[in-house]
């Protein structure tokens, strides 16, 4: 049930349907904004060289090669950025310049360290049971 402007329920099917509607087309947003790039790319290319004088023919496989020529090529350029550190780089860039995060990445360091200092403690108050003799 979905839920109308004054905080009640709204049971109309056409409410529900544009409502789904709304939410399928947010959820395949991020994978169309993937591949426009490439699309727009083969698009203009494909009518450019059929522009030039190929065939359909050429033209459509010219498309699709330039289509796996750009796939090719991102995944060579996220291999150097992984293997010469640029994502780790950018992603402590990004950690660094968030207030929110930096304060969240501290109380965390805080927890483990309270955590293990706990963790020692009951080890070490074990061990010292086991040692001690029993009555």
């Amino acid at each position: 049930m979905l839920l109308n402007g004054s905080g009640g329920v709204s049971a109309r099917p056409i409410a529900r349907a544009i409502g789904q509607l709304h939410f399928w087309r947010d959820r395949g947003r991020g994978y169309i904004e993937t591949v426009r790039p490439w699309l727009q790319a083969a698009f203009v290319g494909t009518a450019a060289v059929k522009y030039l004088g190929l065939s359909t023919q050429n033209a459509i496989a010219f498309g699709i090669g330039l289509l796996v020529v750009v796939e090719v090529l991102s995944v060579l350029f996220g291999l150097l950025d992984h293997r010469r550190g640029v994502i780790e780089a950018h992603n402590q860039l990004a950690i660094d310049t968030n207030p929110y995060s930096r304060e969240t990445l501290r109380l965390f360091r805080l927890i483990e360290a309270e955590l293990r200092w706990q963790r020692l403690h009951v080890v070490m108050r074990d061990k010292q049971q086991e040692g001690s003799p029993r009555s």
